[in-house]
């Protein structure tokens, strides 16, 4: 229709959308969508692991050629490489970057370990770069790997160093230079492809970082979101076993230059992005085994000691290492047979059943998932790419993800959507919940769905999907905080009841208590007293170790059921974490004097008036216990001293039942005329 090979954007959504952006992946997007129409999410899951496999074979490959397999120092960079190459197991072109990428990086390996014999590889990088820039904007990682490595076997022949390449083995591997370079101009889009790409990242590299940085991918890997990754101290891990293996190497004067030019630069390039560390995974753990087979064979015997002491150093880094990611791998959200809860499943057939014909907005998590399953009844908003609305990108972002309420505002009115689906992570799910133009019609496992007043719909009874109780324990947590805020605290109180204790992870109970804490204060809050008390006692199992408020507020709850022993039990359980607590301090001397424990009542008392000393309801308190022993004369100087600090409670004077013994008083009279 176009008369392009570049896919119309305009197609899939009804918002403004171009097709002036070249993504060249036709190759992965083939073979994705015959994996999946063949094997559904079982063989896509297969590909996922196909591919580390392919890493974990040329890795093998490498060692088996370097001679250093019983040499634990391969192993520990080989598990670094394995534990930075997570960030590219997501199921879409970006596994082909890892696997083109760890051929590129191996068949230089292989040509620098097999000295005579490598034509083979020489050959095989041009063709390997052939496939990735039809499969992956990645490949200008590997142009960029390949480039560097060039440049410094030309060195080495310009030096002649004595690791340089010899005169016919270079001669091929220039060729294959050639041919690689050339590969970047054979796609569907010839020579518009890499001049787009040239314009993008180099011309105006500023503006590109700029868009790039809106998505968490291209977040640095020091960012705050990215710690539970543990990239940088993989990454830190893997460039110490480098440089000591180069160190080692510069001593016996075997060190190879491109290795050097190669490390510098994909080293700086895999700290820029998280979705890039990868990269740097992959090449040390091959330069390392590089490295490791240009070693001498026969050392000494100060070298062999050593070696024993780095072989037992390093067996126990890797056992420690894979232990901990093991075990974090087991806490994290992604773990199992599934893909996300950015796919909203439930919410897309709501949306054809119950939504046709209205013009639907979505958050950019949810949109991948809407495109395919909606298409053609119905288009998205937008969708998990920035660049087809890169005309609106920046005022979509500043709206929905900003603080400024006006912008966000400005963008609903102009983009007037008649309904919005949007999942659980968005940051103003609390303004279509409480807008008096919006209206919840569906929550599900993955997100909520608005549709907005005066269009005719009338939503069911019930928003709430069944399968949200099915959800994974964080997924649970989040859901349980949109009940909250939603008001739906019959399904609040039941989600809360079905989170448990996790002995695995800290870090997931500590969630799972808070959400059972909220939904407790909400059902406090409602009069639900024994709803409440149960949340609170459900977070205590999860969490034993609550913070003094928390046992406070459930001491509180207690009280008001009428519950003093209980109330007392956490008051001071309170108290014993934070003895100064003064809230939890005051509660539990009321809850003493209700049952007649006066004396403890006052120890309390006279403890916080030691805190508080200005504190006129502390005052008031110790006139009502000496008010309810009969002590007129100093229950009314403790009044008096209340009324002196500031206490003006009047109504509270008039009808407080521990005042009864004061009523007759001339004091008391005056006090309330």
């Amino acid at each position: 229709e176009n008369h392009t090979l570049v896919p119309d954007h305009t197609v899939f959504s009804w918002t403004p959308a171009d097709y002036a952006t070249i993504y060249c992946a036709w190759i992965p997007e083939i073979a994705l969508y015959a994996i999946h129409a063949w094997g559904g999410l079982a063989g896509l899951f297969v590909l996922k692991y196909a591919c580390l496999l392919a890493f974990l074979v040329l890795v093998f490959s490498a060692m088996a050629r370097s001679g250093s397999a019983s040499n634990p120092v391969a192993w520990v960079v080989a598990l670094m490489g394995i534990l930075t190459v997570q960030v590219a197991m997501q199921i879409k072109p970006e596994l082909f970057s890892l696997v083109f990428f760890s051929l590129t990086v191996w068949a230089w390996v292989m040509i620098r370990l097999s000295r005579g014999h490598a034509r083979f590889y020489c050959y095989l990088i041009p063709a390997v770069m052939l496939l990735w820039v039809n499969s992956h904007g990645g490949f200008v990682f590997g142009l960029f790997f390949v480039g560097l490595v060039a440049a410094g076997e030309v060195l080495s022949i310009l030096l002649v160093l004595s690791s340089s390449l010899d005169r016919r083995m270079a001669g091929h591997f220039f060729i294959g230079m050639v041919l690689t370079a050339a590969a970047v101009f054979v796609t569907p889009y010839g020579w518009a492809y890499p001049v787009q790409l040239f314009n993008e990242l180099v011309l105006h590299r500023g503006d590109q970082l700029q868009e790039f940085r809106t998505v968490m991918a291209y977040q640095s890997i020091l960012h705050p979101d990215a710690r539970g990754l543990h990239l940088v101290e993989y990454m830190a891990l893997a460039a110490v076993a480098l440089a000591c293996l180069f160190w080692d190497s510069v001593r016996r004067r075997r060190w190879i230059l491109a290795l050097v030019l190669a490390a510098m630069g994909m080293g700086v390039l895999s700290t820029q992005f998280i979705r890039t560390t990868y990269f740097w995974g992959v090449f040390v753990a091959f330069a390392s085994l590089l490295i490791l087979g240009q070693r001498e064979k026969v050392a000494g015997r100060h070298d062999r000691g050593c070696r024993w002491y780095v072989g037992v150093f390093c067996v126990v880094l890797c056992v420690l290492v894979a232990g901990r990611e093991g075990f974090h791998a087991l806490c994290k959200p992604l773990s199992g047979f599934w893909v996300n809860y950015y796919s909203p499943v439930q919410e897309a057939e709501y949306i054809r059943t119950h939504l046709k014909g209205m013009r639907v907005g979505n958050n950019y998590n949810s949109g991948a998932y809407l495109l395919w399953a909606l298409w053609p009844g119905q288009k998205v908003f937008i969708d998990a790419r920035y660049f087809p609305y890169r005309q609106w990108y920046h005022e979509y972002g500043d709206a929905m993800y900003g603080r400024d309420d006006r912008a966000r505002d400005a963008f609903l009115t102009r983009y007037g959507c008649d309904a919005w689906c949007t999942t659980y992570e968005y940051d103003h799910l609390s303004f279509f919940v409480h807008s008096p133009e919006w209206q919840l019609a569906l929550y599900g496992p993955s997100a909520c769905i608005f549709v907005r007043k005066g269009r005719g719909f009338s939503p069911d009874a019930d928003p709430c999907h069944p399968a949200v109780f099915t959800v994974k324990p964080h997924q649970k947590v989040r859901i349980l905080d949109f009940m909250v805020m939603a008001g739906d605290l019959d399904h609040a109180y039941a989600m809360a009841m079905t989170l448990e204790a996790c002995r695995l992870c800290p870090s997931r109970n500590v969630r799972a208590a808070a959400g059972c804490v909220k939904a407790g204060e909400a059902l406090g809050r409602a009069g639900r007293t024994d709803d409440a008390i149960a949340c609170f006692e459900r977070a205590m199992a999860i969490r034993p170790d609550q913070d003094p408020e928390v046992l406070t507020v459930l001491g509180n709850l207690y009280l008001k059921k009428g519950d003093q022993a209980r109330a007392i039990a956490s008051y001071l359980r309170a108290l014993e974490m934070k003895p100064d607590y003064p809230p939890a301090m005051g509660n539990a001397a009321n809850a003493y004097s209700m049952q007649g424990s006066y004396d403890k009542a006052f120890d309390l008392l006279n403890r916080l008036r030691e805190i508080r000393p200005d504190d006129p309801d502390v005052e008031y308190n110790m006139a009502c216990l000496h008010a309810r022993q009969g002590r007129v004369d100093e229950a009314e100087r403790s009044l008096k001293a209340a009324m002196e600090k500031g206490f003006d409670d009047r109504e509270l004077l008039r009808t407080d039942p521990d005042l009864e013994g004061l009523r007759e008083t001339e004091f008391y009279r005056a006090l309330v005329e």
